[in-house]
C-alpha cells in the first residue's frame, strides 16, 4: 500500500517525475562513462598451485621428499575441495580447488602457514612458490620482430615494457617468446684435477662471490643508517675475478683461470616467429578496474610513435587485439537503440500525437540510464554478456 501511495503522488506531481527522470539521466551518464568495459565479466577460479622445485631429483625421489610432505600437510586446512599432486623430475607440484563457499585469499593463507611449518624437506629443494590461478583478459599483443640478435630483441622488448607500464591505464605487461638470460660457467674435469678442486667448491666459491650482505646499523642522535654490502654479480664479466682458490704462496686462482664463461641464454627449444622472423611477444593485460578500450587507446598510440624510433631492422605489429569485439558490440547497441527509439517515436507520433509518442519514446533512454547506474553501483561492467542483455530488451 505504501509504495502504490509514492507511485500516486508521483504521477499526480509531474516535477517530482521530472526531477526522478533527469536524476535518472545524469546518473545513468556519469556511471556510462565510468563503468570498466570488457570481453567478459571478471571471475575468480578458486584455485591455488603450489610448485616446489628439487633439481637433479627423480620423480620417486620428488614424490617421497615433496609431494607427500605436502598432501600431509594440507589435511588440516578448512576449504579444500580437490587436491591433485604431480611427481615430475626436478619439480613436485600440487593443485588445489577450493570449496566456493571459503574465501580463496584466506585460504590460500592457511596453505601458506602450514607449509611453512614443513621442515622436512630434501636440503636441494628450493623455497615453495604459492599463487592463486587468476583468470586475466589479454587486451592486445604486440610483435616485436626483425633480423636482430637474440639479446637485442629482448633488450628492446624490455624497453618497450617499461614504457607501456608507465601509462596509468596500463598495470600488468608480459614478454614471452625470448629466453632468459643465463650466466653459465663450465669447468673441464681435467682443470679440476689440476688444481685438486671439486665441482661443488667451484660452486660454493660462486655463491660466495656474487651476494648481497646485510652489515648492520649505524645509530646516531637523529637516524638509524642501514650498512649492507653489495657483492650481487649480473654479468658475466662480473664473474671473472671471483676467487676460487688461494695458494699457500699467496697467489688467487680466479674463476676466468679454470672456467669458461658464457654469458647468454637458457638452453632451451622454444622460440618465437613472426611472418618468418625472429620475435619477441608483448602481451598487455587488464585488471578488473581497467578499461578495456582506453588500454587500447593508449596502445594503439604508442604504436605508431615507437615504430619510428625502434633501431634498423626491428618492428612493433600489433596482432590481436580484444578491444574490437567489445567496440563492434557497443557500436550494434547505439544503433539498434538509436534505430528503437525512432520506430517507437515515428509509429506513435504517426497513430496519435507528438506529446505523447515524445513521452514513450524517452522511456527507453531512461530505463537504459537506469540499467546503468545500478550496474556501477552492484560492482559490474559493461562486457559482451551485460550488452547482450541490453540488445534483448531494445
Amino acid at each position: 500500500m505504501n509504495l502504490d501511495r509514492h507511485i500516486s503522488v508521483i504521477v499526480q506531481n509531474p516535477v517530482s517525475a521530472n526531477l526522478l527522470m533527469v536524476v535518472l539521466l545524469v546518473m545513468g551518464f556519469m556511471a556510462g562513462k565510468n563503468l570498466p568495459r570488457e570481453v567478459f565479466p571478471q571471475f575468480t577460479l578458486d584455485l591455488i598451485t603450489i610448485t616446489v622445485p628439487y633439481p637433479g631429483a627423480s620423480q620417486e625421489e620428488v614424490e617421497e621428499g615433496i609431494c607427500t610432505k605436502l598432501e600431509n600437510a594440507l589435511e588440516g586446512v578448512d576449504g579444500l575441495s580437490k587436491v591433485t599432486s604431480t611427481a615430475a623430475e626436478g619439480v613436485g607440484s600440487m593443485l588445489v580447488e577450493v570449496d566456493p563457499d571459503y574465501d580463496t585469499i584466506r585460504v590460500k593463507e592457511d596453505i601458506r602457514n602450514e607449509i611453512d611449518r614443513i621442515d622436512t624437506f630434501p636440503e636441494d629443494s628450493e623455497e615453495p612458490r604459492i599463487k592463486e590461478i587468476v583468470n586475466k583478459d589479454i587486451v592486445i599483443s604486440l610483435a616485436l620482430s626483425g633480423d636482430a640478435p637474440e639479446r637485442t630483441l629482448k633488450e628492446v622488448a624490455r624497453e618497450i615494457k617499461d614504457d607501456l607500464l608507465f601509462f596509468p591505464e596500463i598495470s600488468h605487461v608480459t614478454i614471452a617468446g625470448v629466453r632468459d638470460y643465463e650466466i653459465a660457467v663450465e669447468v673441464s674435469e681435467s682443470t679440476l684435477r689440476k688444481y685438486n678442486l671439486t665441482m661443488q667448491q667451484v660452486a660454493d666459491a660462486v655463491s660466495r662471490g656474487s651476494l648481497d650482505l646485510p652489515a648492520g646499523q649505524i645509530k646516531t642522535a637523529r637516524e638509524e643508517i642501514t650498512i649492507r654490502t653489495k657483492g650481487q654479480k649480473y654479468t658475466g664479466d662480473e664473474f671473472r675475478n671471483i676467487v676460487v682458490l688461494a695458494q699457500p704462496d699467496g697467489s688467487m686462482i680466479h674463476l676466468h683461470e679454470i672456467a669458461a664463461i658464457r654469458d647468454g641464454f637458457v638452453e632451451d627449444p622454444h622460440y618465437a616467429k613472426f611472418n618468418g622472423k625472429d620475435s619477441a611477444t608483448i602481451n598487455i593485460y587488464k585488471t578488473p578496474a581497467q578499461d578495456i578500450i582506453k588500454i587500447a587507446r593508449r596502445v594503439n598510440d604508442y604504436l605508431l610513435r615507437k615504430n619510428s624510433l625502434l633501431p634498423a631492422g626491428l618492428e612493433l605489429t600489433k596482432w590481436r587485439d580484444s578491444s574490437k569485439y567489445v567496440k563492434e558490440r557497443l557500436d550494434l547497441l547505439y544503433r539498434n537503440g538509436t534505430l528503437g527509439l525512432c520506430l517507437v517515436f515515428l509509429t506513435l507520433w504517426f497513430f496519435l500525437d507528438f506529446k505523447l509518442s515524445f513521452w514513450v519514446g524517452m522511456g527507453i533512454p531512461v530505463s537504459f540510464a537506469g540499467a546503468l547506474w545500478i550496474m556501477q553501483i552492484t560492482g559490474q561492467s559493461i562486457n559482451m554478456i551485460s550488452m547482450f542483455g541490453l540488445l534483448m530488451a531494445i
